[in-house]
């Protein structure tokens, strides 16, 4: 399968995909290009397939080779207690905190996502157990853990709970006498661990998530994923964790730029605390809502999630639409940094954007005779807990001709206003004169202190502009480093991957190997039985091949023949022997070639002695004749 474009899946990959959701109700569309090439590519040389088309076309005509690919995509590389150092913090900090905080009669649960063949839930469970050995008596609550995995046959191994002898490498001496039970070949979960986890089928793609949870675990699942999968998966474990709850995730894998849903308590571990902030858009980032990319074209994607279909617009909508947009005072929102999220009315009189560059910043909107005013006001009502105003501004200084009143208004409730300000422009009674009219009466010291005053003004001015391309310029190099960090962040994943599936095709190639040393041995004690046999009876045999070259003989056939070791191969017609037994080649091919078994007695050449001549064909286990084999018995005094 050609893997040089990976950014988007082509037509049989999809077709792969499809078949593969329409079997197992599983879908891999949104898990890493790369990585479904690699696994599919393995089932395709088992296969002989040469192309993605030709796999597909395979796939439709036997069905069952989906199942076989299933069980390739879920690779399931864990072991106990993998990455101890995550582990001996687990233990000391964070499971112990959890502990404290959590009432004696609530239950702490937890969920392992992708479980695999359960090592890390009952890591979990005997992590726990440790650390509510040092906790108050009166303090431990009940624990509950969630193990989840796609793989029905993983989800069996782990509630089996019985694990081969290697796992001495990554289990302790004390945690295998403590909480295993050995076994001939295996060691066993003791019950009092096995009855905290329990274990479920679960497609953290599709399936509603477990809630209210203490701790959730997601270690080396997040690196098969595409980014907007992991982007979408993240919010959903915010909404699992109760507040002030943990996330574990896999060393090659972050939060990315979710810091509002997440605090890390050791980023280098990658252990977070689950922050109060909300995921935004409700309940509609519940990945049910996802869009699969395998879907068929007949198929109809999904609505989106609290989204009800408009209803007729009544004759009082309307009527209040056109009073907010031509009757009301016109009115902007203001997030943090005194950019306009929202505009209500026509404020095109008050604020006007600035030439160049878009900004949407209310102080390169607002006029001279605004901004300042409009700064304090801004200042003053961040610090206090009502409206502010301010009266009489002039909102078109180079005329002089429009007085303009503002009130501004911070909202601390939580809520979707919450952070935000609102300013709300009126324009004042009276026109403002013209500066240098009939009424105007400016002093020396009043146009002294007008012209400092427009000094500073501008001074200041120039100050926030500065601020303001200073933070822009900040903001950019914030951008590249982090569009900079994602791309490291992707490649590790990607590394870590390959990792994870070259340590389990290195697994398959232990177990296949031990099986095939178990064959050699087999084979080699039936070889050992054969020749004890041959050694042991009193009998002269010899075994051809085909070509009836020596394949094997008998110590007693090295009286009749003239053989050496070196003799294994040789033809049949090449051998001297003692006995009057000119026929012998021929017969030995008439057995070949008729199957007949051929008996013949015959007498040596020195000693006249008597001896029976006996051949049959060589049958293999398989019944293949493979050969013949002449047996020689000295009848000699038996007649």
């Amino acid at each position: 399968m050609n893997t040089a474009g990976v950014d988007a899946p082509s037509a049989s990959l999809k077709r792969v995909l499809t078949l593969l959701r329409q079997r197992t109700g599983h879908d891999f569309s949104l898990y890493k290009l790369n990585t479904l090439h690699r696994r599919i590519e393995r089932r395709m040389v088992v296969h002989g397939v040469d192309s993605p088309t030709r796999y597909a076309a395979l796939l439709e005509a036997h069905p069952q080779e989906l199942d076989f690919l299933f069980r390739e995509l879920l690779i399931g590389m864990t072991s106990f207690f993998r990455d101890p150092e995550v582990w001996q913090r687990l233990v000391a900090t964070v499971l112990s905190d959890l502990l404290a905080r959590q009432p004696a009669e609530q239950t702490l649960r937890a969920w392992i996502i992708g479980c695999s063949t359960g090592e890390e839930a009952y890591s979990l469970a005997m992590a726990l157990s440790e650390a509510m050995d040092q906790a108050e008596p009166l303090q431990i609550p009940s624990v509950q853990i969630f193990a989840t995995d796609l793989s029905a046959e993983a989800i069996d191994t782990a509630r089996r709970g019985a694990y081969p002898p290697s796992i001495c490498g990554s289990v302790s001496a004390a945690r295998l006498r403590r909480f295993f039970t050995a076994h001939e070949h295996s060691y066993r979960i003791h019950p009092s661990i096995r009855s905290m986890v329990l274990f479920a089928q679960h497609d953290v793609v599709l399936d509603p998530p477990f809630t209210q949870l203490d701790l959730i675990l997601c270690r080396n699942l997040l690196i098969y994923f595409q980014p907007t999968l992991q982007r979408r998966l993240l919010p959903l474990l915010h909404y699992s964790l109760k507040p002030d709850g943990v996330l574990v995730l896999g060393l090659s894998e972050t939060i990315g730029r979710l810091h509002r849903l997440f605090a890390p308590i050791d980023a280098r571990l990658r252990l977070y605390r689950r922050q109060p902030s909300s995921p935004g858009g409700g309940r509609g980032f519940l990945l049910n809502a996802f869009p699969p990319l395998s879907c068929p074209a007949e198929e109809a994607p999904l609505s989106p999630p609290n989204q009800p279909p408009p209803a007729a617009e009544s004759l009082s909508t309307a009527v209040d639409q056109v009073l907010l947009q031509s009757y009301a005072p016109a009115a902007v929102l203001l997030n943090d940094d005194a950019d306009v999220v929202y505009i209500s009315g026509r404020i095109g009189r008050y604020l006007e954007p600035a030439a160049g560059k878009a900004n949407w910043n209310v102080y390169a909107m607002a006029p001279d005779g605004l901004r300042e005013p409009l700064y304090s006001a801004l200042q003053q009502a961040a610090d206090q807990h009502r409206p502010v105003q301010r009266h009489g501004l002039c909102a078109a200084p180079s005329t002089g001709t429009q007085l303009v009143d503002i009130t501004v208004q911070a909202f601390r409730e939580p809520g979707p206003l919450q952070g935000k300000t609102l300013v709300v422009f009126r324009d004042a009674v009276a026109p403002v004169q013209p500066l240098g009219g009939a009424n105007a009466r400016p002093g020396d010291d009043e146009a002294t202190h007008a012209i400092e005053l427009q000094q500073y003004r501008d001074q200041i001015e120039r100050l926030r502009a500065q601020d303001r391309a200073s933070r822009e310029e900040l903001e950019h190099t914030n951008e590249a480093l982090q569009s900079t960090n994602e791309e490291l962040q992707s490649a590790n994943e990607e590394l870590t991957t390959t990792k994870e599936e070259t340590q389990s095709m290195n697994e398959e190639l232990h177990a296949i190997n031990n099986e095939l040393q178990g064959k050699l041995n087999d084979l080699a004690r039936a070889q050992s039985d054969m020749q004890n046999l041959l050694n042991s009876i009193d009998i002269a045999a010899l075994f051809l091949d085909q070509d009836l070259n020596v394949r094997r003989y008998t110590e007693r056939a090295t009286q009749l023949f003239n053989l050496r070791e070196n003799d294994l191969g040789r033809p049949l017609s090449e051998l001297t022997t003692r006995l009057r037994y000119p026929e012998l080649q021929e017969d030995a091919l008439g057995t070949l070639g008729t199957l007949t078994i051929s008996e013949r007695q015959v007498l040596t050449t020195c000693d006249q002695r008597c001896f029976t001549v006996r051949i049959m064909p060589y049958r293999r286990l398989d019944n293949v004749i493979d050969g013949v084999v002449i047996t020689i018995v000295d009848t000699t005094g038996s007649g």
